[in-house]
């Protein structure tokens, strides 16, 4: 699991998606709730992410951070992929900002939400949306 064997755009992509779900729960070193996959429109492989019950966004009542990261709760974002140039960033930023009323139409149609947890996933997936559409604050975090 080591980040030169993986396509940088999609490891960014889905670094970023992390970020979105509020996932910190995924180490690409040893392919933690992560797979790798082959596809034929790249050289390199891309990873695959799984696992959310640690995630924000699902905020599961027994979730909490690991001891290592500087946050308290598991709705409170924290990006742990690596770091990337301004860039590549907008090229990634562009691929989410372009979803977003999917993303978000997906969840407000989710039969097996209810209301109540459909609004809060809504809004914390807006607050992401906030970060992203604002070049300065997404690199702050993405590109540090």
């Amino acid at each position: 699991g080591k980040v030169e064997y993986f396509e940088p755009a999609p490891l960014l992509a889905m670094s970023v998606f992390q970020y979105m779900a509020g996932n910190t729960d995924w180490y690409i070193y040893n392919l933690h709730n992560l797979q790798m996959a082959k596809v034929p429109e790249f050289d390199k492989l891309i990873p695959l992410p799984y696992d959310f019950d640690y995630a924000g966004l699902v905020d599961s009542y027994y979730a909490i951070p690991h001891e290592s990261l500087p946050i308290k709760d598991v709705r409170d974002r924290y990006y742990v992929g690596e770091t990337c140039t301004p860039a590549e960033l907008d090229e990634v930023r562009g691929l989410f900002i372009e979803k977003k009323a999917e993303v978000l139409a997906t969840v407000a149609g989710f039969t097996y939400l209810e209301e109540s947890e459909k609004k809060g996933m809504i809004n914390y997936l807006e607050d992401f949306y906030e970060i992203l559409e604002n070049p300065k604050r997404a690199e702050a975090i993405f590109c540090k």
